[in-house]
């Protein structure tokens, strides 16, 4: 594991969070420029921030950001939302699976998750329940802290099996909203039963 020193220059937060940085690293006597691009951020304890990127990397700092550290998770995908709930943390992968952390984010470990193409955004409303979303009018939930989903029945009437949902976001344990593509905002006040 590499240890970086992180300067931020510029931080644009939309849907996603994009960061310009340099990172100083020592390679045949020069310095580089390495810019890969923010995915997501979270914090699992004050003073402690985990950033992924879309080239795999996750950079963790456990002292407010003045020391970063990188971690390769996949070389293969890159890295999605990411929440923590204490340090319990699961990431999602834009290839469709979830990582899980009991440590705060010092290490990780993969559990399978229904066949989805991606992620696009993960949440817990407690310790033990978590949510994700994904293409096709899809959202799954686990009550066991992310080792297993199950894919949550959303009947409104509509076809939702060509929107893609973007966000989720829960205000408890019970009462969630789900966002997605087409203008579809959908809610529910039972932990996501109904």
């Amino acid at each position: 594991m590499k240890r970086f020193t992180i300067t931020l220059y510029r931080f644009t937060i939309t849907c996603s969070l994009s960061v310009l940085f340099s990172v100083q690293a020592q390679s045949q006597n020069r310095w580089q420029l390495i810019t890969p691009t923010f995915t997501a951020i979270a914090s699992p304890a004050a003073n402690e921030f985990v950033v992924t990127t879309n080239d795999g990397y996750l950079y963790r700092s456990i002292n407010g950001g003045s020391t970063w550290t990188s971690q390769l998770i996949s070389a293969n995908a890159s890295l999605g939302p990411i929440c923590f709930h204490g340090r319990i943390g699961l990431l999602g992968l834009f290839s469709g699976s979830v990582l899980r952390t009991t440590d705060g984010g010092g290490s990780w470990h993969e559990f399978q998750t229904p066949i989805v193409r991606s992620i696009n955004d993960i949440t817990q409303s407690s310790i033990d329940t978590a949510f994700f979303v994904s293409d096709s009018g899809r959202a799954f939930r686990s009550t066991d802290g992310g080792l297993t989903w199950n894919k949550l029945n959303i009947n409104v009437g509509v076809d939702l099996s060509n929107v893609t949902l973007r966000k989720v976001a829960f205000a408890d344990a019970k009462n969630g909203w789900i966002g997605g593509d087409s203008s579809i905002l959908l809610r529910t006040t039972d932990a996501g039963a109904t």
